[in-house]
């Protein structure tokens, strides 16, 4: 999905001198209910918000590494809420929005 934006950010930054771009997404995870015996009885579904760092952007490379850099941010998130002691299983990402 990120992706996809880029051609618009990359036309917005060429039709101004700076832009700070700001992704938020959620991630929607799995928390297994187990009983007493460790028998799984279901699972509970839970929203997390997954933000990345504000970056402050003036030309191409700097929009190409802050789109690597969001990414790679969530994704360690989404490994970190995975690995936590609450046994969360990952489903899948929300797009919220982005912000200029």
């Amino acid at each position: 999905m990120i992706a996809h934006q880029k051609p618009r950010l990359s036309d917005f930054l060429r039709n101004n001198r700076s832009m700070k771009l700001n992704i938020r997404t959620e991630g929607l995870f799995e928390k297994p209910e187990y009983d007493d015996g460790g028998n799984e009885l279901g699972s509970q579904e839970l929203v997390y918000a997954l933000p990345s760092n504000r970056f402050n952007i003036s030309n191409e490379d700097e929009l190409t590494q802050a789109l690597e850099d969001s990414a790679i941010q969530i994704r360690l998130q989404i490994q970190n809420l995975k690995g936590s002691t609450s046994y969360l299983r990952f489903k899948k990402i929300f797009i919220n929005n982005y912000s200029l």
